[in-house]
């Protein structure tokens, strides 16, 4: 037959197969780090580890939420749909990162200007970033598609916890005297 040659077999599939093991094996462990570098910026810039903590948890909240309606409706996080989750984090964490200090500077007396102003700002920027992966709802691909089912609800949820949580938590804090560094 071949003469004794070596022949290599390379085709885009056996790529694609060895992309999806890369990802199923090492999805957690890069989710981890990068929570954890995450967090670490925001220590360095909020200088605060209750502010640190407070934009972590809405993020991780978000985050949580998302995959667990994904379980839930059936929807299996894969190569495609993974590929949202450094956008809704980075955006995700935006929108805390907006409150947090402006929160700071007018004080939990001014919670509905604090949500009406930068707020409202904040969800305008997540929408619009939201609406750009609602289009790929009608992509025949499916994996296009799952793109946007991991996008919209996760959006939706960063939303969610910026508007209830992190108000809920403004007032617990100040109602309790935690210790914020809240403006006076």
């Amino acid at each position: 037959g071949d003469g004794g040659k070596k022949v290599d077999v390379a085709s885009s599939s056996f790529v694609f197969l060895d992309i999806i093991s890369v990802v199923e094996r090492d999805a957690r462990s890069v989710g981890i780090i990068a929570s954890l570098i995450i967090f670490l910026i925001l220590l360095l810039d909020l200088r605060s580890v209750f502010g640190a903590a407070v934009c972590f948890s809405a993020l991780g909240g978000a985050v949580l939420w998302t995959l667990a309606i994904m379980r839930l409706t059936g929807i299996n996080i894969g190569v495609y749909n993974l590929l949202v989750l450094p956008t809704l984090m980075g955006t995700g964490i935006d929108a805390s990162v907006y409150l947090w200090p402006r929160w700071r500077q007018v004080g939990s007396d001014r919670i509905r200007y604090l949500m009406g102003s930068t707020g409202m700002a904040t969800v305008v920027a997540l929408l619009t970033t939201a609406a750009g992966f609602s289009g790929l709802m009608m992509s025949i691909h499916p994996g296009l598609r799952s793109i946007a089912y991991f996008a919209l609800p996760g959006f939706g949820f960063v939303i969610l916890f910026s508007f209830i949580f992190m108000p809920a938590v403004f007032y617990l804090a100040r109602s309790w005297g935690w210790p914020t560094d809240e403006a006076q």
